[in-house]
């Protein structure tokens, strides 16, 4: 059974805030690869493969007649000079270490989160399973000035093998492996390399058994009582079942589990871990490629893009070019992802940062950021940040690209940033222009210098095929059987019925449920509002009994929902319009649960089950809904007659928020009169601006 991390406090601290060094040894390899690794099964392989028997019956009985580790040595120096000598010496190390791949890709994955901070990874492993699971290239104690290069940049992008590598496709040979061998390199520039490494940085030995059956581990450890002087606390994962002989005493023993399958989750959680705390401590980072989509069961939330509810389907040209924005020399580029509402631009970024290479980590910017926040941000690595929502806040954009970029200067670290809007316009008032407009004469220079010379990606319709992908998924997840003249049918109706719509995929995946929805029949609709119409009706009835069929109280909670929609809504700060709401919602609560923690929990689970908060500690009423259905809701559920008094509150306590939610509005629902009117409803002198 895995240990809870969080029991061995010195080492979670270790986790959440020391640079780091990830020994790994040979468990870790068996682990990526579901094979047995070892030194014994190594030797004894090699022994297997001699020509001469009676000499491998000689070294057999080596093998098996001492199980210390300079035994091992020994038997290893004396199998690799005759597997030289009668040529078995190649085909033994090719079926040892280049013949088996990497196929637990979920250790994979962890073990790219514990790299996306510039960790050292280690290995005293010759293979390169390390590599092929992670990306990262290799380094051997042969480099030593690229290796103090990379740790001196602080980009680890090369996993150090401090006991050499074997390579066949690229001609590397230079595993040590008998004792003349370690006491030649361990003496020479290999302690220089090992002692850097180590110097300023916390250990953790990952996959390495006990000492006495991982040789290279055991040698490793021994020289480093000997003559690098530890002194600092290391860390030595361990199967809790198999005590550790022989560890100096600043090294403390973590046992992750009973078993060693316990090992990948142990290492799952530390990487969590380090996640967390360091995104914990950074005011600008939020939604990531790490985070966990909340569970959800058949809300409006699972249209947002942030779920990934329904697998990305095609893109790839457009993530070929995101690629080749990613991958230019420049040290710092901007550029602009554009398209329509439900056209798939925030989940392409995020399908973008996901698929990053190792050495680069990418975020969508916290809303709510101020400049501080940005000077207080320390650089890990290469980094892609995404920028939603552009227009009607130019000014605070220009400012973070440029607080950014400054930041980003002084480090060896590249920058990306990527900006989200509706329209590809580069005319006089478009949020373009306001950009460069609000940066001062030098800065607007630079923006210019530094933006991507292409042409803003433009998001047109997804490809046929990937239409029809998912056509086929939506009626997977509504228990319906595979039927791919189904899926035709319904996208040549889309595509008669929806023109305008084009194939956006929030809308198809909206009309292919309204056609489950309609007992298989296309409804009649004239409009696409209509079919944001079918959605909300749907999602009433769960909003109707999660508060046990209480109108009243399901029409407070609708109007808070709708007025958080445009901004959140402070709990303990609720503006006045809304108090006999919230009134009818708290009176509920108290009605329905006990006082107290129970209370509480009520109330959590309430508005997390109407509008999925964003927030964890429901402080902030904060739907979690796409834009498309936050701005439909807005003229759904408003009555005319309140929209003076309505108005009225918004222009007091959120005008900025509501300007650019409005303009969105107008651009989505350009023939909708209830948005002009909305505007037109309460005039009043205002001195925001903005």
């Amino acid at each position: 059974m895995k240990t809870d991390l969080k029991i061995f406090n010195e080492f979670h601290q270790a986790i959440c805030k020391d640079d780091l060094v990830f020994m790994f040894g040979t468990g870790i390899s068996a682990a990526l690869t579901g094979k047995s690794f070892g030194w014994y099964k190594w030797i004894a392989d090699g022994i297997d493969g001699l020509k001469n028997k009676i000499q491998a019956d000689e070294l057999n009985a080596e093998l098996n007649s001492d199980s210390s580790a300079g035994n091992l040595i020994t038997v290893a120096g004396k199998v690799i000079a005759a597997a030289k000598a009668d040529g078995s010496y190649e085909p033994w190390m090719h079926n040892a270490f280049e013949t088996s791949h990497v196929t637990n890709e979920g250790l994979a994955e962890t073990l790219k989160k514990l790299s996306i901070f510039n960790d050292v990874f280690a290995t005293t492993n010759y293979d390169l399973f390390l590599e092929e699971a992670t990306g990262l290239k290799s380094l051997s104690y042969e480099q030593p000035d690229r290796a103090f290069e990379m740790l001196k940049s602080g980009l680890s992008d090369s996993v150090l093998h401090i006991h050499g590598i074997y390579d066949s496709k690229h001609g590397i040979d230079n595993i040590v492996a008998d004792e003349d061998q370690y006491n030649a390199v361990l003496g020479d520039k290999g302690a220089q390399f090992i002692q850097n490494i180590l110097g300023t940085r916390t250990l953790v030995f990952i996959g390495c058994g006990k000492t006495t059956e991982d040789v290279n581990i055991a040698q490793f450890v021994e020289f480093a009582r000997k003559y690098l002087r530890m002194d600092r606390p290391y860390y030595f994962l361990m199967n809790s079942a198999s005590p550790i002989d022989g560890l100096p005493d600043n090294i403390r023993t973590i046992p992750y589990g009973d078993q060693y399958s316990d090992l990948p989750e142990f290492l799952e959680d530390v990487a969590v871990e380090r996640i967390k705390n360091k995104m914990a401590v950074s005011k600008i980072i939020g939604r990531n490629a790490f985070e966990d989509p909340k569970k959800t069961n058949d809300s409006i939330l699972k249209y947002h893009f942030s779920q990934r509810s329904i697998p990305f389907f095609g893109r790839e040209y457009e993530l070929s070019i995101l690629r080749e924005f990613l991958e230019a020399e420049n040290h710092f580029l901007w550029w602009a992802i554009t398209g329509q509402a439900g056209a798939g631009k925030s989940r392409l970024a995020l399908e973008f940062i996901r698929q990053l290479p190792i050495s680069w980590f990418g975020f969508f910017i916290n809303d709510s950021i101020q400049q501080q926040d940005i000077v207080d941000f320390v650089p890990f690595c290469n980094t892609v940040v995404v920028i939603d929502y552009v227009a009607g806040r130019e000014k605070k954009i220009s400012e973070a690209i440029i607080g950014l970029r400054q930041l980003f200067h002084s480090t060896s670290y590249k920058l990306r940033i990527l900006l989200l809007e509706r329209l590809n316009d580069r005319t006089a008032n478009s949020w373009y222009a306001n950009l460069l407009k609000h940066s001062g004469r030098t800065e607007n220079i630079a923006l210019k210098t530094d933006e991507y010379p292409v042409d803003f990606l433009n998001l047109e319709d997804i490809e046929k095929g990937a239409v029809l992908s998912l056509i086929s998924e939506v009626c997977k997840q509504h228990n319906l059987i595979e039927d791919i003249t189904r899926d035709q049918e319904l996208y040549e109706i889309y595509a008669q019925k929806y023109e305008r719509l084009q194939f956006r995929p929030l809308y198809v995946q909206l009309f292919v449920e309204a056609w489950i929805n309609n007992d298989f029949n296309a409804a009649k609709y004239d409009q696409f509002t209509e079919l944001l119409e079918d959605l909300l009706n749907r999602e009433q009835e769960k909003w109707l009994a999660s508060v046990n069929g209480d109108q009243a109280v399901c029409n407070a909670c609708v109007r808070l929902i709708v007025r958080a929609n445009i901004a959140p809504l402070q709990i303990d700060n609720i503006p006045d319009l809304y108090i006999r709401d919230w009134n009818i919602l708290h009176q509920y609560i108290i009605n329905n649960g006990f006082a107290g923690q129970q209370r509480r929990e009520l109330q959590d689970t309430l508005i997390h089950s109407l509008c999925q908060n964003n927030d964890s500690s429901h402080a902030i009423i904060a739907p979690q809904f796409p834009d498309i259905i936050k701005e439909f809701m807005f003229s759904y559920y408003t009555d005319y007659h309140e929209l003076p008094r309505i108005m009225r509150e918004i222009w007091v306590n959120a005008a900025a928020p509501f300007s650019r939610f409005i303009k969105r509005c107008l651009m989505d629902f350009a023939d909708q009169e209830f948005y002009r009117n909305a505007i037109n409803a309460y005039e009043v002198s205002t001195s925001d601006t903005d």
